[in-house]
């Protein structure tokens, strides 16, 4: 009966209901996962708003349902806000990017931000295959300066 009343509604109001669902200080994820998983869309900022006010887990779980191009927003986000640090590490790290236009998109960002989120990025991020596209060369930063890990081989 459940899932009947939910397949009649749209999708702006599915959309509500895991908006609503996801609220703090009782934010129900088994309720969140149960209307994701019977149709309703999951827009990235109700992703971010799960995925930054939880546990761990719950931003592996709301990481896990956004699509490619919604993760690449996320990140893109998360650089340019230089907020929620954790859920954009973990999706970096554990996102195999498929699509190389996503790929290039994250490594223009990180490239066009500060020379602290490069840098703070390359301390955190240790899959090698994301440090290939996500990081600037790390023999010279952007400002010309070397890297602090081409620095710390120097000394």
């Amino acid at each position: 009966m459940v899932r009947q009343f939910f397949e009649l509604r749209d999708e702006q109001e599915k959309r509500k209901y895991v908006s609503v669902a996801a609220q703090p200080p009782l934010c129900r994820m088994l309720l969140v996962r149960w209307l994701i998983e019977n149709g309703a869309p999951l827009d990235v900022a109700t992703a971010i708003e799960i995925g930054t006010k939880r546990s761990y887990a719950q931003n592996v779980e709301v990481a896990w349902w956004l699509s490619e191009r919604d993760r690449v927003a996320l990140v893109l986000g998360g650089l340019s806000k230089n907020k929620y640090r954790k859920l954009l590490l973990w999706v970096l790290e554990h996102t195999a990017f498929k699509d190389a236009s996503s790929r290039a998109t994250i490594g223009d960002a990180v490239k066009q931000r500060n020379y602290g989120t490069a840098e703070w990025l390359s301390e955190q991020v240790v899959n090698p295959e994301v440090r290939t596209w996500c990081l600037p060369a790390e023999e010279e930063s952007e400002e010309g300066r070397p890297s602090k890990r081409r620095r710390q081989k120097v000394k």
